[in-house]
């Protein structure tokens, strides 16, 4: 039997922002600088209140959920602070005795729950990103103002818009650099913004130590940073895996020490395989980082005197190769004269084919030559 709940009923308004529904699809929902996937469903706006998958929003705030099948209802458990959602009656209970009437719905077996209401009480203060059409959730844990969360989530905004767009998926490819930073990095940077295009650079501490002002320039360019090692040396850094180790660490710490924060993404010099065994691999995650190699080599180090036409033929190449198999392209280029020229035009091709050229997330599975996804 249902039982009885006596409270005070405390009438709000769950309204966070009016907006169009078709506006990017579905608003995103960032907590803190964290933002949230939904994997098998979305938020969604109703007459200007946002709604949210209630087990995702109980995950999303690292809180816990108990179902009462019996009573139909749900508690969400974070700290000291508690809450019981009454689905029958569209209340929200807090530990308190205040009950909260708002409106709630079920989708796709998706209990729907309004986001601003439920994370106000545990804490949040909730605003919109109008630019973005983001719903961010923040807390004393929230360190960065919305435009640097922005600049920092843009990678996964754009995959997560993809994702959820019901038109054409875009293509994505991915832009890569080993060796750096050089002399060339700035034109490389020049070229990459020109076409709105991202990287990730793979940089060596001994580059760094020669050009450390390209490092800050390369973060500031909204690209993202991965270890490639000291030595570049097969028969020192492939000594051990306490070796290999021992070079990515040393490696991130002067990235520290010029940008204030490091990157668990590695490269390892001519890649990982044969030389990263099962051994070497486990060894690197125990230590957080992931291992990324490359499926398109532009052949750009054979040697000073490849030239930017061959760079160009081996990219597009292996792109279009790719692209018949349905595989987001990864490309190896390093920082040489002759690839920063070769560049416009790979990036040119890549815009022109339908690509969106980005830098990989630090949060992002690993793809390798062994497949290790971990």
């Amino acid at each position: 039997m249902k039982k009885v709940i006596i409270c005070i009923l405390i009438f709000i308004s769950t309204s966070l922002t009016t907006f169009a529904e078709d506006n990017y699809n579905q608003p995103l929902i960032v907590i803190n600088e964290d933002l949230i996937y939904y994997e098998n469903s979305s938020p969604q706006i109703k007459c200007g209140t946002t709604f949210v998958p209630i087990r995702m929003f109980a995950t999303s705030i690292e809180g816990i959920i108990k179902w009462d099948e019996e009573e139909d209802t749900a508690t969400i458990i974070k700290g000291d602070k508690k809450i019981e959602i009454d689905f029958d009656n569209e209340i929200i209970i807090t530990n308190d005795g205040n009950c909260i009437i708002c409106n709630m719905y079920v989708e796709d077996g998706y209990f729907m729950i309004p986001f601003k209401s439920i994370a106000s009480y545990f804490g949040y203060t909730v605003s919109y990103i109008e630019s973005d059409n983001i719903i961010r959730a923040t807390d004393n844990d929230a360190v960065i103002s919305d435009e640097s969360l922005i600049e920092k989530l843009k990678n996964k905004i754009f995959k997560c818009r993809n994702k959820n767009n019901n038109k054409e998926e875009q293509k994505v490819a991915y832009l890569t650099f080993d060796d750096g930073p050089s002399s060339y990095t700035h034109d490389i940077l020049t070229t990459l913004k020109k076409y709105n295009s991202s990287a990730t650079f793979f940089v060596l501490s001994s580059s760094i130590q020669r050009y450390p002002d390209k490092l800050e320039m390369i973060v500031e360019g909204g690209h993202s940073i991965g270890l490639h090692g000291v030595s570049h040396d097969v028969k020192q850094i492939y000594k051990s895996p306490v070796s290999l180790v021992t070079e990515m660490q040393k490696d991130s710490e002067v990235v520290m020490s010029e940008i204030g924060f490091t990157s668990n993404l590695i490269r390892t010099p001519y890649g990982s395989f044969p030389y990263l065994t099962k051994e070497y691999r486990d060894a690197c995650v125990r230590q957080g980082y992931k291992i990324w190699d490359w499926n398109v080599d532009s052949k750009d180090a054979l040697g000073k005197d490849v030239k930017p036409s061959i760079i160009i033929k081996n990219v597009i190449k292996q792109v279009e190769q790719h692209e018949k198999n349905n595989v987001e392209p990864i490309i190896l280029m390093h920082e040489t004269s002759n690839s920063s020229i070769a560049l416009p035009r790979i990036l040119n091709y890549l815009t022109e084919n339908g690509y969106k050229v980005i830098s990989i997330d630090y949060n992002e599975d690993p793809v390798n030559f062994w497949h290790d996804r971990r």
